[in-house]
């Protein structure tokens, strides 16, 4: 694939946002309800969850559609997380570089021991297996989460000298940041043909790391910019995406970065832009020189998969697997707390005679406090046969 201008660049994103936009739609929905039943946030459909991405330009508050009923939530999911993550956290990363049958000679053997003293600090200066951790952690909640790698160059003292130094960090981010090829579902990043990372960075942070002013007339708040965070946020009652609410009239962009395929099957290039979101044109700032500077297959990004499922790139996670032993628990516990509610109060035996208002039923609207129920009688009289109380409501 051949970018021959900055006009073709910002046509080929245009068009890749927009057809992986309803992909990056349902995996979004699908994060935010894992989330949601994570942090306690339970009562939420599939359906609710659609509807609420789906209005247009009104956020939906109230998702639950009976929420004056009594409704509990005994959240179990949270312990079983704690427990399966840190199974599956990596502790240590080991190497052990040895140098070919052909070549035996000392000199083999002690760049064989730099070579591994090198690896081991780049994992400890990089936060590689920190990173590492944290998405292991959120890939039993999301189902899959990626790490990233980032170079910069800064300058660092040594001595009276300044001396230019390359920096690598690692970092982590979510799976829908990620515009993918839809029709390409393999679970390996380096089998797609393009890979473009999108994330909204304030003005601050733009000019701080990479030294660039955004023209105040065409920047966005980062609200405009992050619908689905900001409507995650308001369905978890503040729980998720916290930051994103509380900068969310702050001025910011996308960040851009775009790796596409060449012909020997790597990625030699990489485009870095600043795209304000109103439909202009994106500010490639590398266009001039775009070699990467990631070595091997020239992608800085990976992504961890929770349990995979045919035919689609998009893992199942340990709370979607959760999800249903966790309503069930919700709904019985609900059906119990509400028959309690309602019969664990006395029931007062009240002659109908001296019921005022227009019968019996309106006499027991009266009974609006913890009264738990009338029972009516006609005094002298047979008493009749009653039908016996209703011991479970549905929910």
């Amino acid at each position: 694939m051949e970018i021959n201008n900055q006009q073709d660049a910002t046509q080929f994103l245009r068009e890749s946002v927009q057809a992986a936009e309803p992909v990056r739609q349902c995996m979004g929905r699908q994060i935010g309800l894992n989330r949601c039943m994570f942090v306690g946030r339970h009562w939420i459909t599939d359906e609710m969850m659609s509807s609420i991405f789906n209005t247009t330009g009104r956020h939906l508050v109230n998702i639950n559609p009976d929420t004056n009923k009594l409704r509990l939530v005994l959240n179990r999911i949270p312990r079983f997380i704690h427990e399966t993550a840190a199974a599956s956290f990596p502790s240590s990363m080991n190497f052990d570089v040895s140098p070919s049958e052909r070549d035996m000679g000392s000199e083999s053997a002690f760049r064989a021991r730099v070579l591994n003293s090198a690896l081991s600090s780049f994992v400890r200066s990089s936060g590689f297996l920190a990173s590492s951790r944290d998405a292991s952690y959120r890939r039993c909640i999301d189902g899959l989460h990626g790490i990233g790698l980032c170079v910069r160059m800064e300058q660092r003292r040594v001595g009276k000298a300044s001396v230019a130094d390359c920096i690598a960090k690692t970092f982590t981010f979510d799976a829908h940041r990620l515009v993918l090829d839809p029709f390409n579902q393999s679970l390996d990043l380096w089998d797609h043909e393009y890979v473009i990372y999108r994330d909204v960075w304030t003005a601050t942070k733009i000019k701080r790391e990479l030294g660039i002013e955004l023209d105040p007339d065409k920047t966005k708040s980062i609200g405009e910019l992050m619908p689905f965070e900001m409507v995650m946020n308001t369905v978890s009652m503040g729980r998720l995406y916290p930051y994103v609410k509380e900068y969310s009239t702050t001025k910011g962009a996308y960040i851009v970065q775009m790796h596409v395929k060449g012909d020997a099957g790597n990625f030699p290039t990489m485009l870095v832009g600043v795209d304000y979101g109103g439909g202009d044109d994106v500010e490639w700032q590398n266009f001039d020189n775009q070699d990467t500077p990631f070595g091997g297959n020239g992608l800085p990004f990976m992504l961890l998969h929770g349990y995979r499922e045919p035919e689609t790139m998009v893992s199942r996670s340990d709370v979607s697997l959760l999800k249903h032993d966790q309503d069930q628990i919700n709904l019985l516990s609900t059906m119990a707390a509400r028959v309690l509610q309602r019969y664990s109060g006395p029931q007062w035996t009240v002659a109908v005679g001296s019921m005022d208002g227009d019968g019996v039923d309106d006499y027991k609207s009266y009974f609006t406090n913890n009264v738990g129920g009338v029972i009516p009688y006609k005094p002298g009289t047979r008493d009749r046969p009653m039908q016996p109380p209703q011991l479970i409501t549905p929910p």
